[in-house]
């Protein structure tokens, strides 16, 4: 954020001091050009032939390239979670290693849930299908996984309240 770091807050110093490899830190760090780059470091203790502790060696990774297009992709994200908010629209991505959807918030209100963005197991959507439609809308999906191609269904669901409506998916 732009604070600077104690000295001894910072990661070299935390392996100096604890003789631990120190990850997951990231900081910018301002050239003497001025421009500011991001690294992270990641310092490693090191020992001698007999176990005795002789100090650390530490690497500083560049990660601003890294950082700028993670700052790039959540703004894209942003805009496209307020178009389709505003054309009463909603996403969801599901990961097919772990079996787990993400529901944005759109969706969710569009399925008359709570507007957060969750994350269920993949199996939790086909409870809100209606009945008659569900073995039409798990072929369209076992068909574009299996030749992964695209998926398209259009079905009815039934929402918290009671009512239907229907939607499509693409």
């Amino acid at each position: 954020d732009g604070t600077p770091l104690p000295p001894a807050q910072c990661p070299a110093a935390i392996a100096l001091r604890e003789r631990r490899a120190v990850r997951g830190a990231e900081a910018f760090v301002v050239r003497p050009d001025g421009s500011k780059r991001w690294i992270a470091p990641h310092p490693d203790p090191i020992f001698d032939a007999a176990g005795n502790f002789a100090g650390i060696v530490n690497v500083l990774f560049d990660v601003t390239e890294q950082r700028e297009v993670g700052e790039a992709l959540r703004a894209s994200e942003e805009r496209l979670h307020e178009g389709l908010a505003a054309a009463s629209m909603g996403s969801w991505r599901v990961d097919l290693a772990t079996g787990l959807r993400t529901r944005d918030a759109n969706l969710n209100r569009i399925l008359g849930l709570p507007p957060v963005v969750t994350v269920l197991p993949f199996t939790d959507g086909p409870q809100l299908i209606h009945p008659d439609d569900l073995p039409a809308t798990r072929a369209a999906w076992d068909e574009a996984v299996a030749t992964r191609g695209t998926y398209q269904a259009e079905f009815r669901i039934r929402r918290t309240d009671g009512t239907e409506r229907w939607l499509r998916e693409q």
